[in-house]
């Protein structure tokens, strides 16, 4: 999922509005290429192995994630 998602998400899960945002060129100006790279371009990682090997998430969705950390 994406950061905006996870914050989505979240925020529904605290009872909490979620509007404020951090533009993308306010990280690149605080943290450089370094900034771009880890924060902002992400890195699609798909659990296809574990899958092939069976394995099965408990909570396969950020909201039932949530639910079960609080």
């Amino acid at each position: 999922i994406t950061q905006r998602q996870f914050a989505q998400a979240l925020a529904a899960e605290l009872h909490r509005p979620c509007y404020l945002t951090l533009p993308g060129w306010l990280i690149r100006i605080l943290f450089g290429q370094m900034g771009d790279e880890l924060l902002l371009r992400g890195q699609h990682v798909k659990p296809s192995r574990l899958q092939e090997l069976g394995f099965a998430f408990d909570f396969p969705f950020i909201e039932q994630t949530l639910k079960n950390s609080f």
